[in-house]
């Protein structure tokens, strides 16, 4: 099941979401325990249900909608390891998801590299939300990212 966006859209029930962003948050939950119907990309009741279990998780407002700043906070969470430059691996797409989600406007392949692009775009991301430029998801870049500061 691709979950790898270059833009990770808002849902909302009613407003016809993205049948692809719908079917992807479908699988991510079901990852976490949170979803156990089919992957069909209909955010339908089951699916708003998982997103409200979610969100009681973490302890945010359980409202219907799954916003961009809920994508950042969803890719972001996991192990906080370190990613930098020559990095590679599940942490380092996480890394890439949340930052995509973070700006619409990015669009960045994710492949799980991280890569001098990754790097600028970290730094880009740390200037923007009043963190010190390093260009390494460091612990505090993992905490904006999972807060879903964009």
């Amino acid at each position: 099941m691709p979950v790898d966006f270059t833009n990770y859209p808002p849902l909302r029930p009613g407003r016809n979401p993205s049948a692809r962003a719908v079917t992807a948050l479908q699988c991510l939950l079901s990852e976490r325990g949170h979803y156990r119907g089919k992957l069909h990309g209909r955010y339908d009741d089951a699916t708003i249900t998982a997103v409200r279990a979610w969100k009681t998780r973490r302890g945010l407002p359980t409202t219907a909608r799954f916003t961009r700043a809920h994508w950042v906070a969803f890719h972001a969470e996991g192990w906080a390891l370190a990613a930098k430059l020559g990095s590679t691996g599940a942490h380092v797409r996480r890394a890439q998801r949340a930052l995509n989600a973070a700006d619409p406007e990015l669009k960045r392949r994710v492949d799980g590299v991280f890569s001098a692009t990754t790097a600028a775009d970290v730094r880009a991301y740390q200037k923007r939300t009043g963190l010190r430029q390093t260009g390494i998801v460091n612990k505090p870049t993992w905490a904006k990212l999972r807060a879903g500061v964009r």
